[in-house]
């Protein structure tokens, strides 16, 4: 998900976001990001991965906890693959990948939120 100045929110940025594909092809999606992305928290990848990737800032950190669209792909998908071009982007901006499993962090959540209880 992308928040950006008029789109944060939980209801109205996923509103904003129903319609990825759209905005994808016709270049809305850069228009909201004029000035590039700082933070894009990965949970959809396939094109709209794709469609981020070039919009991302130098030194963008990506959060990945998910990636959606390949969930139910039997393997990979058709055409070229685009491992070598993002890790490209990866490589020329410095940017941040960090994979998580937020079950992973489950007992942590666990012991603060019963901290601030006490």
């Amino acid at each position: 998900m992308i928040t950006h100045g008029r789109f944060s929110g939980t209801g109205r940025a996923a509103a904003w976001v129903a319609a990825d594909i759209v905005r994808i092809e016709d270049g809305r999606l850069a228009a909201a990001c004029p000035n590039g992305i700082d933070v894009y928290f990965e949970n959809v990848g396939g094109a709209f991965r794709q469609a981020v990737l070039p919009l991302l800032k130098d030194f963008a950190r990506v959060p990945v906890c998910g990636l959606i669209a390949q969930y139910n792909a039997p393997g990979p998908g058709p055409g070229p693959n685009l491992l070598p071009a993002t890790m490209r982007e990866v490589l020329s901006k410095s940017l941040t990948l960090r994979g998580y499993i937020p079950a992973a962090r489950a007992a942590a959540y666990y012991r603060a939120a019963t901290a601030q209880d006490s």
